[in-house]
């Protein structure tokens, strides 16, 4: 496929950007996460991922002049209970006096353990998206979603023993990233 001959550059990439909040890594990204696409993140366990999606829900709420997107953020969580409290330790240890960014801006899906749960919760996102985007265009929206994470993505397909059960799994993982793609475009 003649799309897929060269690697795409930073530079190429669309450029609305929210922080990290980590300046070296803001560098390293040219600018910080870019919207409009899917990033995953992957790394061995225990070595931050979650650590840094906590910190893009709240970065995503800064103010634009301050590198965020001035928007809301869903996090959707398939290991067990979100870490909220981690979360609010963040936000005060890092945003202790700030007036952007507030738990409230955060809707929390929690218990999402299958590719049916999964793809139940997307139908729902549909839903709520399409209805942003109406109060939007009728000036009852304050801020808009501009963010979702789902962590992890890959706890979903996990249970993979058979080449067969990998391949499937392989399908339906992508076939679900198409239709959040989609549905977030």
């Amino acid at each position: 496929m003649e799309l897929f001959k060269h690697p795409i550059k930073a530079r190429d990439l669309p450029s609305n950007k929210f922080t990290t909040g980590c300046k070296n890594l803001d560098a390293l990204l040219n600018g910080g996460i870019s919207c409009g696409l899917l990033t995953e993140l992957s790394g061995e366990s225990s070595s931050g991922k979650t650590q840094l999606c906590l910190q893009f829900l709240l970065t995503v709420q800064l103010p634009e002049r301050e590198g965020g997107l001035n928007g809301k953020a869903i996090y959707i969580c398939t290991q067990g209970d979100p870490p909220m409290r981690r979360l609010e330790q963040i936000l005060n240890r890092r945003y202790p006096k700030s007036e952007s960014i507030s738990l409230d801006q955060i809707l929390v899906q929690r218990s999402i353990r299958t590719e049916e749960d999964l793809s139940g919760c997307i139908s729902r996102l549909k839903v709520l998206l399409s209805h942003q985007n109406s109060m939007q265009l009728n000036g009852k929206l304050n801020r808009q979603v501009r963010l979702i994470i789902i962590d992890s993505l890959a706890d979903v397909f996990r249970d993979c023993e058979t080449d067969d059960v990998q391949s499937e799994s392989f399908r339906a993982r992508s076939e679900i990233l198409f239709t959040l793609s989609a549905t977030l475009k």
